[in-house]
């Protein structure tokens, strides 16, 4: 004799509370077009009590625009009511405007009501796509900007490489060199944003690598002083390194990393300096009280206004005085700055007065920088 199990058989109650735990919004609606049930989401996002939406015409409740370009125009409901699937995704820019007149982007799947083989209305399934709205809007801004920044240099190589190609002995030897270094110019300033454009991603994406190993801090700030002589020369830059007033014991520090902050720091310093001498300090201390270790670089250069301190370390914010002193830029160094320093545990934050230099400060726990398993290192 086959023993068989028996099945839980849901009743009116039990489909109630199943109604009442969904995560989205479930409105359901008869032939006559007026709604039949609405769960607990559904009215949340709506703005209306279920027992007072039910009998009511979907049309009162259910208000759908599209909205393109500052334009809005209704979204017909006959798309949801009729024998066939319906979904809407974030890329359809339809909205929906709740009882209190708030508009917000939703994604919806219809389905047909049948009963008896013939159709008696649609169940609708939807919930509030703001957030991911929001992420749709960031990565179309990304894309057009990272585009924008890419066509200068591109633009410029080709037009050096035409110019190289075409002459036929009419440019002079030191005419050849000139191009030939602004070509290389280009290249090198596409392959930096590529970089940073590709560090970005990782980042946000939370697949940083760190690989901590125990390290001295002021041999390897004296090295990074080493390594970036070249530039301060470059930049006619007197480029100091601050001695700590007491010793410093060695942490576990991922060098790549702090390495990739501190010449971010220091080249933004040397760049933005003005027509006086340049000089740019590197610093690190010991802070018991907070427990981290504070590397610091400061400047003399043009400073920031106040009005752009609160945006300094946004995507692709570039203050106005900056831009005016360098034309070029993407507007992503400190934004990466800042998510590496957050990675590794730490914080930043600068002080800085137009006209008379900043100071940027970054912090490692004292115990120092924890490691993590990720799957991407970041691109110098």
């Amino acid at each position: 004799m086959v023993s068989r199990k028996k099945h839980m058989t849901l009743g009116p109650d039990d489909l109630n509370a199943v109604f009442s735990s969904m995560a989205e919004g479930l409105l359901v609606v008869d032939a006559s077009r007026n709604i039949a049930a609405l769960n607990q989401v559904g009215g949340i996002l709506l703005r209306v009590a279920p027992v007072q939406a039910v009998g009511a015409p979907i049309a009162d409740i259910f208000k759908l625009y599209r909205i393109e370009q500052n334009k809005r125009t209704p979204w017909p409901l006959d798309n949801l009511i009729k024998l066939d699937f319906t979904r809407v995704h974030i890329w359809d820019h339809v909205y929906c405007e709740n009882k209190v007149g708030k508009l917000f982007p939703l994604t919806l799947m219809a389905t047909p009501l049948l009963k008896a083989g013939s159709m008696n209305g649609a169940v609708i399934l939807f919930r509030d796509a703001t957030d991911e709205a929001r992420v749709d809007l960031a990565k179309s801004d990304f894309v057009a900007v990272a585009s924008h920044q890419l066509q200068t240099p591109l633009t410029a190589m080709k037009l050096f490489a035409e110019m190289l190609d075409q002459d036929t002995g009419d440019l002079t030897a030191q005419q050849r060199k000139e191009y030939q270094q602004l070509l290389r110019s280009s290249v090198e300033r596409m392959i930096k944003l590529v970089n940073e454009m590709l560090n970005v991603s990782r980042l946000e994406a939370g697949a940083l690598r760190i690989q901590p190993q125990t390290t001295d801090p002021v041999a390897f700030l004296r090295q990074i002083i080493k390594e970036l002589e070249p530039i301060a020369k470059e930049h006619a830059c007197a480029l100091a390194f601050v001695e700590p007033p007491k010793p410093l014991r060695p942490i576990p520090i991922d060098a790549n990393l702090l390495s990739q902050v501190l010449f971010n720091l220091v080249e933004n310093a040397m760049r933005y300096s003005t027509g006086r001498a340049c000089r740019v300090a590197v610093s690190c201390e010991n802070k018991p009280a907070d427990r981290t270790y504070v590397f610091r670089v400061a400047d003399n250069g043009i400073g920031i206004a106040n009005a752009d301190k609160k945006r300094i370390f946004s995507k692709f914010f570039r203050a106005d005085n900056a831009r005016k002193l360098q034309s070029n830029g993407s507007g992503l160094g400190l934004y990466v700055v800042k998510m590496i320093v957050e990675a590794w545990g730490g914080q930043i934050w600068f002080t800085s007065r137009e006209g008379a230099g900043s100071a940027f400060s970054v912090s490692i726990p004292s115990r120092g920088m924890k490691a993590r398993k990720g799957t991407k290192q970041l691109s110098k």
